[in-house]
């Protein structure tokens, strides 16, 4: 099954945000060692910044998000889907929970993006990310995952 770009344009975001435009292949980088990602991103103002921007992810490979390996997730239920919930991203230079890496130290930042991504069978990986400040809870995160256009029928409850 193919996801379209107009599949990753939820009709909930946080207010202020406008679509900015589509990424594809491993260049989008949200997920690793998958060439078929899509990514639409959405931002906020002018200026294009990680605390500032929504990033709505696709996955056909369903990988997971990169910028969390290894962190603890809080596993939820979206519309009957699994789902994982990162409340931050490892992020580069010393920080809290700063672990040391061969690219040297990265630390565990909860104010810049947390993420929900949903493991829908046979179709992939959806995930969400955004600053905490304009979505605060996992809650919101699974509001805008639910309100993709075809949400419904991934789930079953078209």
């Amino acid at each position: 099954m193919s996801v379209l770009d107009t599949d990753l344009k939820p009709h909930r975001v946080p207010s202020g945000f406008k679509f900015f435009g589509i990424a594809r292949g491993a260049l989008a980088g949200e997920f690793n060692d998958d060439d078929g990602q899509v990514v639409a991103r959405y931002r906020l103002g002018s200026e294009f910044e990680l605390a500032r921007t929504l990033s709505v992810c696709f996955s056909p490979a369903g990988r997971s998000l990169n910028c969390v390996e290894g962190a603890k997730p809080t596993y939820l239920t979206i519309g009957g889907l699994d789902a994982q919930y990162f409340d931050g991203h490892w992020a580069p230079g010393p920080g809290p929970g700063q672990q040391d890496t061969v690219m040297g130290p990265v630390h565990w930042d909860t104010t810049t993006q947390h993420s929900l991504q949903v493991f829908v069978p046979e179709v992939g990986t959806v995930a969400v990310r955004v600053s905490p400040a304009y979505a605060p809870s996992h809650d919101e995160l699974g509001r805008i995952a639910a309100s993709l256009p075809q949400f419904a029928n991934w789930s079953g409850q078209a």
